[in-house]
């Protein structure tokens, strides 16, 4: 089963409203991960539409091609929250998408500010200084993306081994 299964499963057993929206939330994630764009516009009808969810709207809205609704979308999403991850990460991938690369850092680098181990920001970042032709700095980036991403499994490698220990 995918993980869109699994969660339409939990929506089944009638949680209680805050973990039904934080459900919705991440079936609509995995609905955009399959490339489900319009499924997922229609996930993200239910909850309240706070940054997070009008970030991930307007993700949909950008892959079938209703830039100036996602545009907006994403103006209310930084609107209420300039720090969330997902508009920011939009953001840049607009910028990409329209040949404006140099535009494309800025809101990487307010991520990494907030998160120096975002390591899909990093890897996103090194991207963009290869477009702009700085290799130096493309090189450094994807170094530190490999130092996260080592960081970041052994993190989640001893949290296993903790949970095992409470066990």
């Amino acid at each position: 089963p995918t993980a869109a299964e699994h969660y339409h499963k939990a929506l089944e057993r009638h949680p209680p409203l805050a973990e039904r929206e934080q459900i919705l939330r991440e079936l609509a994630r995995s609905l955009i991960e399959q490339g489900e764009y319009r499924e997922a516009l229609d996930v993200l009808e239910q909850p309240p539409p706070d940054a997070l969810v009008l970030s991930l709207q307007a993700h949909c809205l950008w892959h079938i091609d209703d830039r100036a609704e996602a545009r907006g979308l994403l103006a209310q999403a930084i609107a209420r929250n300039t720090n969330e991850r997902e508009a920011l990460m939009l953001q840049s991938q607009m910028h990409l998408d329209e040949g404006q690369p140099q535009a494309a850092a800025a809101p990487l680098l307010k991520i990494l500010e907030q998160d120096g181990h975002d390591f899909p920001c990093r890897y996103r970042l090194a991207l963009v200084y290869e477009r702009l032709g700085d290799h130096a700095a493309s090189q450094e980036q994807m170094m530190r993306f490999r130092g996260s991403r080592t960081f970041r499994r052994r993190l989640a490698q001893l949290s296993i081994r903790a949970r095992r220990l409470d066990d």
